[in-house]
């Protein structure tokens, strides 16, 4: 049986919230406001619950509010900018909206994680994230850009994202399937 409340880990939900607000910070995606604020009556949509989703849907209107900035940056690049934005990121006194400009503010309340609800604006989707969790997750941040720093190291344009997330016990694991984990613990 699961539980219908989320645990004290982040979610896939904030992860994908998280790559949305540094998107935003990158000028590569609009905030919310600009998809809310200029929607028209074909957009509209509201759930059986009363949830208002209504936002702007068609690429070529979203064009006349927001222009995306211009990059040459490799999915490396970025990955590696991800991680090193939210390994600096200071989740004890800043709270993170897909609203705001900035997408950046201080936090209305003492949770550990402040992330808003991108369709219901009062909640934080991220109000059970305990702090051990923050410090893992920005742990693992750091970690990541370790990673990524030591797999380029000059092949940025020619490494693809399996080589830089798999380690090689990983690839070994993964294209060794058929061995048992008696096998994967002895090696």
């Amino acid at each position: 049986m699961t539980s219908p409340f989320p645990g004290r880990q982040p979610t896939n939900f904030m992860l994908v919230l998280l790559l949305v607000n540094f998107f935003q910070h990158k000028t590569l995606l609009p905030t919310f406001d600009v998809l809310f604020n200029n929607a028209g009556p074909s957009d509209t949509r509201i759930t059986s619950d009363g949830i208002d989703c209504t936002f702007l849907r068609d690429p070529q209107k979203i064009k006349k509010f927001f222009t995306p900035k211009k990059t040459n940056a490799s999915i490396a690049t970025l990955l590696f900018e991800f991680f090193e934005f939210y390994s600096e990121f200071e989740f004890g006194s800043k709270g993170i909206s897909l609203f705001a400009a900035a997408g950046i503010w201080g936090k209305p309340d003492s949770s550990a994680m402040y992330i808003q609800n991108p369709l219901e604006r009062h909640l934080n989707v991220a109000r059970n994230v305990s702090r051990e969790e923050i410090v893992r997750f920005k742990s693992e941040c750091c970690s990541a850009l370790w990673k990524l720093e030591t797999s380029l190291s000059g092949q940025e344009s020619k490494a693809t994202l399996k080589e830089l997330l798999l380690t090689p016990r990983l690839e070994k694991i993964i294209d060794s399937s058929r061995m048992s984990a008696k096998e994967l613990l002895k090696e």
